[in-house]
């Protein structure tokens, strides 16, 4: 295989479907361990001065967040997990031709106007989705009640909007577009049709975000970058879209509230 004038020898295929779906899990446990040590941080000091505290704990998820603390420390499941995750990414994609075979250094396989134009009707296919379903079929700020209060939790400080911009915008997206469409898509494609690959890969992507209600909409959205993967080529661009995507659902919660 020729990248430039670089011929890259790949000792085995990759990405393979059991490791892709070992690097899923592997994020899922380190969010999970790390959320529950981030947590116990704020619940613990709290319960050995607070017997109420320590024999009535906060029931509901809003009574959770009026905690001082909690909504850091959820945060903080985000962030170090991915941090952790892009550092081993880097070292593993830099090695032998790994980050070209997925497309992580390839500019889009489309002109500028084209790929921009891709990407927003994709998007702007997957909001009006959303917006459908949120006034016909569930409310959506019902089912997405976590990310609301997580977002709106925290007083738009500077140095907590860097937070939510460094959690939700940057780290998840640069993470699970690495693990879904860098791995997952590409290992299931080499095994199943294209389309059906791309499907697959995005109903994932919307199970592993652990809320039912919202799962159509997180599986329309997982489309639109799937494809837009797909038709472009790069993952750097992939990467941008589900950022931006991000972006605008954070705008929207914050200014929406």
């Amino acid at each position: 295989m020729t990248d430039g004038q670089h011929n890259i020898q790949f000792e085995k295929p990759f990405p393979l479907i059991w490791p892709s779906i070992g690097w899923n899990v592997l994020y899922f446990v380190m969010q999970l361990v790390i959320g529950i040590a981030a947590i116990a941080t704020v619940f613990v000091p709290l319960a050995m001065h607070d017997h109420a505290l320590a024999q009535h704990m906060p029931r509901g998820i809003k009574s959770m967040f009026a905690i001082p603390g909690f909504a850091y420390a959820v945060y903080a499941s985000v962030i170090v997990p991915a941090a952790i995750m892009l550092l081993v990414f880097w070292r593993i994609l830099r090695a032998k031709g790994r980050g070209t075979r997925i497309g992580l250094f390839a500019p889009s396989q489309l002109s500028l106007v084209k790929t921009l134009g891709l990407g927003a009707a994709l998007l702007a296919t997957a909001w009006a989705f959303e917006t459908f379903y949120s006034h016909y079929i569930y409310d959506m700020k019902d089912a997405q009640q976590f990310i609301q209060l997580l977002i709106t939790a925290l007083p738009n400080t500077i140095p907590n909007v860097i937070i939510k911009l460094l959690a939700i915008v940057v780290a998840g997206p640069l993470v699970e577009e690495v693990l879904f469409r860098g791995y997952l898509q590409n290992a299931l494609k080499a095994k199943l049709p294209t389309h059906f690959a791309i499907i697959l890969t995005a109903i994932i992507f919307a199970l592993y975000h652990g809320e039912p209600a919202a799962i159509p909409t997180l599986a329309i959205v997982g489309l639109a970058i799937g494809y837009f993967y797909h038709y472009t080529g790069s993952l750097k661009w992939s990467m941008a879209l589900h950022m931006a995507n991000n972006l605008v659902a954070l705008i929207a919660t914050l200014y929406g509230s």
